[in-house]
């Protein structure tokens, strides 16, 4: 029986030893098997003949600019579409944009498979459809025959647009593209005279300082901020400049608002508005019309086309024109390349505001004035105290009725002459002996021709030789079509000592008469001899000058309409 029972344990040892063997030898064989094929599928994967799905790193990213080796073609790819970019210009414009700063280059055929949409942009019909908006605004405009359209959001919604097709474009664009009609275009001065408009400052030092907050009006329309523009802080702090044009396109009956108006700061030693400040627009730098504005203008330009905004050796080159502060060799060659001679000590005017109302307003400081300006450059007086440069004095009006009268253009100014209105404001300052930052009281007329008639009598006894009368043109301003409740009368030649307007309605009858006044230039209440305001219809007029010699020309009679 043990016999038995041994055999069975070794049969059984022996099966289970070949079971083992058996399983190893097949298990092991599978392995090999395995170790075989992963080279081959690895050698699968990267012949040229098989297609597999690209890795997530090899697809392009979406927002980027990007490129097929070997060709020209740039496009900006956007929510699985391409849009080709026309120039290299455009790249440049873009410059601020996320996606603009690189383009990416992929191997041939990679874009082959993608739809193509609308050029980025063309002035026709190529970039119809194209949707797009700038950036920090949330209204959307759509490409149309080269003119951008706005798009109410209800139309956005009826025509199915994609949001994601939304392309976000700079402010350099959308001044390129012009927009669809109806839009009320206006630039900063106009808008802030209009009302509606608050610049407040963001508490940010040369960069995105101001909040701009605009609306709502009738129309469309269109703000026009340019750089140059000069606001200014209504509690003594830094005048800012623009350093950036933007336009501010405000929706039909919507208010907006614009983060990060990017400024500089043009008064060294002052401190920066505070956050919640408003401020105040005044001339851009462009019409001060003085060489260390039109300095400052091109230095400008030149930061904002090199896109150097933001940096410090920039502002170092800006109060070098504006505090003559010393600057590093960056900034000296900024100057430089900008056409300013570093070492050259500048004359910049530091503004103050006289109208330091709780809203955003336009001002013209009295350093800006035509009075301010001639005040600055005429001859000084001898006179002593705190307010003798403020005071016209018999030296001053003699000098400036001879810039006058000779037409001469004011030293270290671009253009800047004196025209008859500022010669009678300094002629009434000076009788009544009041500095020029103070309100008048009111003087008649025959007191300011009488004088000024002295002072070029005076003028002709030392020397000065007057011209003969000469009407060159005669222009009504702003137009002949009177909207407002003035206009101005601009008779432009030469000699001219005074002028006498003549109105008349369509019976002909005379309905307003002058007195001569002295000069070439006469405002117009649009009211008659009654002093009643006329009413809406068509007008004509004549007008009358009166040389230094005695001679009388009278114009022929002109159409005057008036629409309040």
């Amino acid at each position: 029986m043990r016999k038995k029972i041994y055999i069975i344990s070794i049969i059984i040892l022996i099966l289970g030893i070949g079971i083992a063997s058996l399983f190893f030898i097949i298990t092991k064989k599978e392995k090999n098997e395995e170790e075989i094929r992963i080279p081959l599928i690895e050698e699968q994967l990267f012949h040229e003949e098989t297609i597999y799905p690209q890795e997530p790193s090899l697809l392009p990213q979406d927002q980027t600019l990007l490129k097929e080796r070997g060709k020209k073609d740039i496009f900006w790819f956007q929510n699985q579409k391409l849009y080709l970019v026309l120039n290299a210009e455009i790249i440049e414009l873009m410059k601020g944009i996320p996606g603009w700063q690189k383009i990416n280059e992929f191997p041939p055929d990679t874009l082959k498979d993608y739809f193509q949409g609308p050029d980025f942009i063309a002035s026709d019909s190529r970039s119809d459809g194209l949707l797009i908006k700038m950036k920090g605004t949330d209204y959307v405009f759509l490409m149309n025959q080269g003119k951008r359209e706005y798009l109410l959001p209800e139309e956005f919604q009826a025509r199915d647009y994609d949001p994601k097709d939304i392309i976000v474009v700079s402010t350099k664009i959308i001044k390129m593209l012009p927009p669809a009609p109806p839009v009320d275009h206006l630039s900063l001065q106009e808008a802030v005279k209009r009302g509606g408009i608050e610049l407040i400052g963001s508490g940010k030092y040369f960069e995105e300082g101001v909040v701009f907050i605009a609306g709502p009006y009738e129309e469309n329309t269109a703000i026009n901020i340019e750089k140059g523009d000069v606001l200014l802080s209504k509690a003594g702090r830094q005048s800012l400049v623009v350093t950036q044009d933007f336009e501010v396109f405000v929706p039909k009956e919507q208010k907006i608002t614009l983060e990060g108006l990017w400024v500089a700061c043009i008064d060294r030693f002052k401190d920066w508005p505070r956050k919640g400040e408003k401020l105040d627009v005044t001339l851009n730098l462009r019409d001060w019309k003085l060489k260390s504005a039109f300095q400052l203008f091109e230095l400008i330009k030149l930061i904002d086309k090199k896109g150097l905004n933001r940096e410090q050796f920039s502002q170092e080159a800006i109060w070098k024109i504006t505090d003559n502060e010393p600057v590093g060799e960056r900034a000296r060659k900024l100057l430089e390349e900008a056409g300013i001679d570093p070492d050259e000590r500048v004359s910049f005017l530091h503004l103050s505001n006289p109208n330091p109302l709780s809203k955003t307003s336009f001002v013209l400081p009295p350093e800006l004035s035509l009075l301010g300006l001639t005040a600055s450059y005429i001859e000084n007086c001898p006179q002593k105290g705190e307010e003798a440069d403020k005071i016209i004095c018999q030296e001053e009006i003699e000098s400036a009725m001879k810039f006058y009268l000779t037409k001469e253009i004011f030293p270290g100014t671009v253009e800047q002459k004196i025209d008859s209105k500022v010669i009678t404001l300094l002629l009434s300052f000076y009788l009544t002996q009041k500095p020029i930052d103070e309100t008048l009281p009111p003087l008649s007329q025959e007191e300011i021709n009488n004088i000024a008639l002295n002072l070029v009598n005076s003028l002709k006894q030392k020397g000065l030789k007057l011209p003969a009368l000469e009407i060159e043109a005669i222009e009504l301003l702003p137009s002949y079509i009177v909207e407002q409740e003035s206009v101005l009368f601009d008779v432009k030649g030469q000699g001219i000592q005074d002028i006498k307007i003549k109105v008349f309605n369509l019976e002909e009858e005379e309905v307003f008469e002058s007195e001569r006044v002295f000069g070439n230039l006469f405002e117009w209440k649009i009211r008659d001899n009654r002093g009643e305001l006329l009413s809406n219809g068509f007008y004509s007029y004549i007008i009358e000058a009166r040389g230094f010699k005695g001679e009388v020309l009278k114009s022929s009679k002109r159409q005057l309409i008036i629409r309040l």
